[in-house]
């Protein structure tokens, strides 16, 4: 509501949209001819005395103008997007392009909102990082494959009120009265910034992303000489949190308050990592002068930091969506449970960071009352080993969430658009086979969410989508025909994973090096993906798998050096 409130006082004051006050109905008496007195309701819209609301209007025209009507409610045209490129990277199965987009032919309104509104002002004054993802797909034949966007992600400035325009007040005591203190202002972005790029020549045999390339491609790649943040000797401590602690309070997800985090640091030359969702208030306490080094601050929304017993300590504070463009590294999901995977990514997070393992790492979900303590009695952390599979361990099985697995069989389930299975075992190192027929009820072409592959682990179980590597691309079910089997021959080692069907490789031929790459040292299970779709008046239409980890004989023989899975 709040968040509303601003934007339709900074419509009002582009003079696009008119308040209305609302006051509560109060009885008046007035006499009739035989002097019976009889009570009259006060018309809601008389006086401001006793205000009990406002309601704002916006003409016709403004609504076709600011397309209100087309977007549902909540979408405001600030101009045309230009686009600058910063440079090129490659994830799983994937190109990551990393532009800055800046305003054109912006309509002259949105100066006069944007004076009411930082969020718009920061999008004006300093553009937006826009990441785009392509893949090299074909649409039907062989012969039209061609460079897709699959992503186009603009990471436009957070509008993240609680508290009321100061003009509104007056007619609106009760919301302003409960609103938290302190407010939670809009933030305002960053210029996007990045590390001078190098460019590379591109060898014409070897493929990015598991996708053939042209011979005589330039690519700009960005590519940092040292970790932007050294250590240098301290010890880095990582502590990670959902949100901070609410002490008893109704936490609102929608509302995305400021609670605090209190950290007693009493271990000197230390430098902190604080990671965070929700925004955060760290409290960092310096006791015995144990003043950090160097705070590192990252969280979904914008956090702050106030210190108490040290000297002003250098403080980077910054939104995980800056991340990829100032220094080419990317934050994982917020951990809040010290899992191996958490483990892993902490530990890989910190070494990109810092150039150094992290010394101490401590998480949860809400930040304890009594906070947290960074002294010699902190558990120091133990950097994950290689998970390996041994020969006397036990074949994987299938698990799913919604219980659509039969043995190592999947189903779709009615859970929407796909239902997922992934193995109960996972590793990070190791060469791994395992197989899946698929079987096409209906349609293939309405199967686009059908697939098998590796998919990150997170908490014990997939992480689903967010980082799969997979063989087919998305929708490309309608290439494949009922019982087809696929084999899956994950290089661990080599960060590499490789797809057949039917025998016929997709990328080449394991160890070629021309396989999928996989982000190294990540914890990985086997997955797959069952699909569907239902129209009314049309039979079923779906897929489902059977994997086979290596219980029965596999259809085409493991290539050599890879075992069960």
């Amino acid at each position: 509501m709040a968040r509303n409130l601003h934007i339709l006082f900074a419509l009002e004051q582009a003079g696009l949209a008119s308040r209305e006050i609302l006051v509560t109905e109060q009885p008046k008496s007035v006499s009739t001819s035989d002097t019976t007195p009889v009570d009259i309701p006060t018309s809601p819209l008389e006086n401001t005395q006793n205000p009990a609301g406002i309601r704002y209007r916006i003409p016709a025209a403004f609504m076709d103008m600011l397309k209100l009507q087309q977007y549902g409610g909540g979408c405001i045209p600030a101009g045309r997007m230009k686009l600058q490129f910063m440079g090129v990277d490659q994830e799983s199965g994937r190109v990551m392009v990393y532009e800055k987009a800046t305003l054109s032919e912006a309509p002259p309104w949105t100066e006069q909102i944007a004076t009411h509104l930082p969020a718009m002002q920061a999008l004006r004054e300093e553009g937006v990082p826009v990441n785009i993802g392509m893949m090299y797909l074909k649409r039907g034949s062989d012969a039209d494959k061609a460079w897709r966007v699959v992503q186009f992600s603009p990471l436009y400035p957070e509008i993240a009120y609680s508290d009321i325009p100061d003009q509104l007040r007056p007619f609106l005591p009760k919301s302003t009265a409960a609103a938290p203190n302190p407010a939670i202002r809009a933030p305002i972005s960053g210029t996007p910034k990045v590390i001078p790029p190098k460019v590379v020549t591109l060898d014409p045999q070897v493929s990015i992303a598991g996708f053939p390339r042209n011979s005589n491609q330039v690519v700009t790649v960005v590519t940092p000489d040292q970790p932007p943040f050294p250590a240098q000797g301290a010890a880095v401590h990582v502590i990670s949190v959902y949100q901070g602690a609410t002490y008893g309070a109704t936490h609102r997800a929608n509302q995305h308050a400021m609670y605090p985090v209190r950290i007693t640091v009493s271990k000197p030359n230390t430098l902190l990592i604080l990671l965070s969702y929700e925004p955060v208030d760290w409290q960092i306490h310096a006791a015995n002068n144990a003043q950090p080094k160097q705070v590192l601050v990252f969280g979904y929304y914008d956090s702050r930091v106030t210190f108490s017993g040290s000297r002003k300590v250098p403080t980077t504070i910054a939104r995980t969506s800056e991340l990829p463009l100032k220094w080419k590294i990317s934050v994982p999901k917020t951990p809040t449970k010290p899992t191996e995977e958490a483990r892993i990514d902490i530990a890989q997070l910190s070494e990109k960071l810092t150039g150094a393992k992290p010394d101490g790492f401590q998480t949860s979900y809400e930040a304890p009352s009594a906070g947290f303590r960074i002294d010699n009695q902190t558990s120091r952390f133990i950097p994950p080993g290689p998970q390996k599979p041994s020969n006397d361990a036990p074949l994987a099985i299938l698990q799913s969430l919604n219980r659509g697995n039969a043995g190592n069989r999947l189903i779709r389930q009615n859970y929407g658009a796909m239902n997922d299975g992934w193995s109960n075992h996972a590793y990070t190192a190791g060469k791994l086979y395992f197989e899946g027929t698929i079987d096409i009820h209906g349609a293939a072409t309405r199967h686009a969410f059908s697939n098998i592959g590796l998919c990150l682990s997170r908490d014990g179980k997939s992480a689903g989508l967010p980082g799969a590597v997979l063989a087919m691309g998305y929708g490309r079910t309608y290439q494949v025909k009922d019982g087809d089997v696929f084999g899956i021959a994950a290089d661990l080692d080599q960060h590499q994973m490789y797809a057949h069907i039917n025998g016929a490789w997709l990328t080449g031929q394991p160890d070629s090096g021309n396989g999928i790459p996989l982000a190294a040292g990540k914890l990985y299970r086997a997955c797959v993906f069952a699909s569907g779709s239902s129209r009314k008046g049309a039979p079923p239409s779906y897929t489902s798998w059977e994997v086979n980890f290596g219980a029965q004989p596999f259809v085409m023989k493991p290539p050599a050096g890879y075992g069960a899975f």
